[in-house]
């Protein structure tokens, strides 16, 4: 009987994880379609800052953050973008696309000492990364 009711337990902890998992990929998918359209210009529907929180909030992977944060810096919403960037590094500084998003950031924010360091630590993680390197050159 114990052992039942523990299965029973277990069996609807997955249950409830698995939906909530759920929520999060739809919600992240969201918040990457409102991100690809900052990219092409369109306005961000609930703003940068809500779009931003959003991505970091349901979106597990850096990747995700790091793309964000480009679209946000190209659309000059700067403040998020530099967010995502530091939350994409601090999920996982070995992955170079944080490092570019952060470069990129800075680029934009007029930082060309801060903008070559970081593109130097993209170049580093990923030797082959064009961008890095474009964004490593003085």
């Amino acid at each position: 009987m114990l052992v039942r009711g523990v299965l029973i337990l277990i069996a609807a902890a997955a249950v409830v994880f698995g939906a909530t998992r759920l929520h999060d990929v739809r919600a992240c998918n969201s918040a990457k379609d409102r991100g690809f359209a900052a990219a092409l210009g369109h306005p961000v529907a609930g703003g940068a800052q809500q779009l931003a929180r959003d991505v970091a909030d349901h979106c597990r992977g850096g990747a995700d953050l790091s793309a964000t944060s480009v679209a946000l810096a190209r659309g000059g919403e700067l403040g998020p973008a530099a967010r995502l960037a530091h939350e994409a590094i601090r999920r996982d500084p070995r992955d170079y696309q944080g490092w570019v998003a952060l470069a990129i950031v800075l680029q934009h924010e007029g930082h060309p000492l801060a903008q070559r360091a970081a593109a130097r630590r993209a170049v580093a993680l990923n030797p082959r990364y064009g961008a890095a390197q474009q964004l490593a050159q003085p």
